[in-house]
């Protein structure tokens, strides 16, 4: 049996911002902006209000992004980003005012970047 991922959901407050971060930065393209009813993410969610939802793709995964103002507790959860040119994304990255880090590991660098959102993406290049 084969198992593929079909989309990953986070979430952002800032509309614009989140365009700009997928659009600019990963290259996604915006493939839908949609609005989930109060009845349907109280539902799914347990959340009872209308949230916009943009959906991103790069043909291969797509990223749900819904709009809140709510805010996200600290997690351990994360997306982690092949890119082709890791020093040139991360130049983009500061040019977007947005600020990687690394972590040592094993005398290797870790490489992460939060949105402004506060969503947690680990850098690896191929």
């Amino acid at each position: 049996m084969s198992i593929d991922i079909h989309h990953i959901a986070i979430q952002r407050n800032n509309k614009n911002r989140a365009i700009e971060f997928f659009e600019k930065l990963l290259g996604y393209k915006l493939v839908k902006n949609s609005l989930l009813p109060p009845l349907l993410s109280r539902g799914i969610f347990d959340i009872d209000e209308e949230v916009e939802m943009l959906t991103f793709s790069n043909r291969n995964i797509n990223i749900e992004v819904f709009i809140t103002d709510r805010k996200i507790n600290k997690s351990f959860a994360h997306i982690c980003l092949y890119v082709e040119n890791l020093e040139d994304f991360l130049s983009r990255c500061k040019e977007m005012n947005l600020k990687p880090f690394s972590i040592d590991k094993d005398g290797r660098k870790i490489f992460f970047v939060r949105d402004e959102g506060g969503n947690l993406f680990e850098i690896k290049q191929r």
